[in-house]
């Protein structure tokens, strides 16, 4: 995008491609790392356009975080992939590793990642303080699939919940050290704990 198609766009789309680029920029660099002049740059505008909208790179990362308080207020979903649970956890456990998405519909690409990549100050409070509120996902998203897969006979017996809260505990462990490649987890390594034997 050019600067003039940029300023030829409405006030609301500015702030959409403001938001969505600093999103990019927040879940690959870190909220701190990233400059305005770095966000204008890519959005291909000047710093003084910029401001206009957000007086401060703080302002950008309210509007994300707003956005994002909201949007995990809602139920997140996972839809049932090719009639098999196995290949539904797969599927989640890249997807949801490689965070390159959100499970809740509604929100922005990247937008968890960006809010995320702030450690300053009292972040991790409000994070937290928003998460305590969220909708279980292990009951809601996570233990459905592994019912389901026990009804197809894919998944091993034993409590769904705990299954699944195993299944959370394992992915949310590793993705605490997503950095480092040594310690990823291939799926088919994690899949043994959940499936019976003949699988």
């Amino acid at each position: 995008m050019k600067n003039n198609e940029f300023l030829n766009l409405d006030t609301y789309h500015r702030r959409e491609r403001i938001l969505d680029v600093a999103a990019d920029l927040f879940a690959e660099y870190g909220y701190d790392a990233v400059t305005t002049l770095q966000l204008a740059e890519a959005i291909r505008c000047s710093e003084a356009t910029l401001f206009k909208l957000f007086p401060t790179k703080s302002h950008i990362y309210n509007a994300l975080f707003r956005e994002w308080e909201i949007a995990v207020q809602e139920p997140p979903s996972v839809a049932i992939e090719g009639n098999s649970a196995i290949k539904t956890l797969k599927k989640f456990f890249n997807v949801y590793r490689a965070r390159k998405v959100s499970l809740h519909l509604n929100m922005r690409p990247r937008l968890e990642s960006a809010v995320y990549s702030r450690r300053t100050g009292d972040q991790s409070h409000r994070i937290h303080e928003v998460l305590a509120k969220q909708p279980d996902f292990v009951s809601l998203c996570l233990t459905p699939i592994f019912e389901f897969g026990q009804k197809n006979g894919e998944i091993r017996d034993g409590d769904p919940f705990v299954l699944a809260t195993i299944f959370w505990a394992i992915l949310w462990g590793e993705l605490r050290l997503w950095y480092d490649e040594d310690y990823q987890i291939p799926f088919q390594d994690m899949q043994y704990i959940f499936t019976k034997q003949d699988h």
